[in-house]
């Protein structure tokens, strides 16, 4: 664990003809020593190349050569994830009091290289929707894919001008062709789509999809446990267990209630109680187990503060 005792020179500085400036010392900002392992931890994290590395006697920094230069505290790389999460809330609500108009942020290109090397890849997946959903973008669906790949185009033009729109011509796109291979509509809001002219041409196959799908999943009973799984990998199913905030497995009883949910549509479950079969819907593997950590992390405090995260940094980005 860093040593907070030793962490004297952590700064943010400007850099303006080969002065830096605008330098705050933490034994002058900082009482709580759990704190400061907070922030120097996390903005370690955000660090990106090019970085020239010295050392001091009392600390370990890197500079980021620019206009704009950030000094980073070297961490362990070993260090636990959560606790650095946890403190970066206070780091954002401490950065925004002190209004430090000479931070350029980068967060989101530098969460990008961390999702790269080590994130969990439903992580990927949380960050990419909530990133949509932040755009109000969300009526357009759960975009299947690379992740990486779609956060790198979308983070790279949301600051341009005109660059929401190219946001969302690029999301479109994409939903379009899931739609038209028949892959995944899942939270695709056709009321919203439908006033769109190239999705009004695509209401029928979505709905024919959609339909398919949910006559076609089984949902295995094993004992007093149902598996509903497979069942979270539908349209209509991820609609039904969201709302009764259901997870990846519920008891006869619960499920009696999903099947009356259900049934309000005329729509019946199959059910068997042989050994699951692999259900393969048109939802990549990523995908797939990104909607069932979704599920069973609904109710989960580091889950939706990943969430919330992301609203930050994208505001943070966009000062």
């Amino acid at each position: 664990m860093l040593d907070a005792k030793k962490v004297w020179y952590v700064a943010v500085l400007k850099k303006s003809g080969g002065t830096l400036h605008a330098r705050a010392q933490f034994k002058d900002l900082f009482r709580d020593p759990d704190l400061i392992d907070g922030f120097v931890s996390a903005v370690a994290i955000f660090a990106q190349p090019p970085l020239r590395s010295f050392a001091r006697p009392e600390y370990d920094i890197l500079i980021e050569h620019g206009d704009t230069c950030t000094v980073y505290a070297i961490v362990d790389k070993g260090q636990e994830e959560q606790p650095i999460r946890k403190y970066l809330w206070q780091v954002l609500d401490f950065a925004e009091k002190l209004a430090l108009d000479n931070i350029e942020p980068d967060t989101i290109r530098c969460l990008i290289d961390e999702l790269r090397i080590g994130m969990p890849n439903w992580f990927n997946y949380h960050f990419l929707q909530c990133l949509v959903a932040s755009l109000d973008m969300s009526w357009l669906g759960f975009l299947d894919g690379n992740p990486i790949e779609h956060l790198e185009y979308i983070v790279t033009r949301i600051d341009h001008l005109f660059g929401r729109d190219t946001i969302l011509s690029y999301v479109s796109e994409n939903i379009y062709r899931q739609i038209d291979s028949e892959k995944t509509t899942i939270q695709l809001d056709l009321g919203m789509a439908i006033e769109n002219g190239e999705f009004a041409k695509r209401v029928e196959k979505v709905l024919a999809k959609r339909k398919r799908e949910i006559t076609e999943v089984e949902v295995v009973i094993e004992g007093q446990l149902v598996n509903l799984k497979n069942l979270w990998l539908t349209s209509y199913g991820f609609s039904v267990l969201k709302a009764l905030d259901v997870g990846t497995s519920c008891n006869l009883g619960t499920f009696y209630t999903i099947e009356r949910e259900f049934a309000k549509s005329d729509i019946t479950i199959r059910t068997t109680t042989e050994s699951p079969q692999d259900y393969l819907p048109d939802v990549s593997p990523l995908m797939r187990n990104y909607i069932w950590e979704l599920a069973d992390k609904r109710n989960s405090s580091s889950f939706l503060i990943d969430a919330k995260m992301v609203e930050r940094f994208i505001k943070l980005t966009m000062k």
